[in-house]
């Protein structure tokens, strides 16, 4: 690869995107408060309580479900359950 300098070098992609990381990230932790690991790890306890998009839709598609059982096809077994989703596959 030829950089600025007109010198010839090689690069490490995973390197190379590990320093466009800390380039972009640079200042981050400080504008966010973040001063060690433990702060860190409070974020992540923070964010991980969080539910997605997906979680949210399921957990209502649940709460549809559990509120309307007669809507819902029931089955003796887990092995009918797994038969009929084979047969409509």
């Amino acid at each position: 690869m030829q950089n600025e300098k007109d010198e010839y070098t090689i690069d490490n992609a995973s390197s190379s995107a590990l320093r466009k990381a800390q380039i972009a990230f640079d200042g981050a932790a400080e504008k966010m408060g973040v001063q060690n690991e433990d702060d860190v790890q409070s974020l992540i306890d923070e964010v991980r309580d969080i539910p997605n998009a997906e979680t949210k839709k399921t957990l209502a598609e649940y709460e549809e479900m559990k509120n309307n059982k007669e809507s819902y096809k029931r089955y003796n077994s887990f092995d009918e359950a797994l038969d009929d989703s084979f047969d409509n596959y």
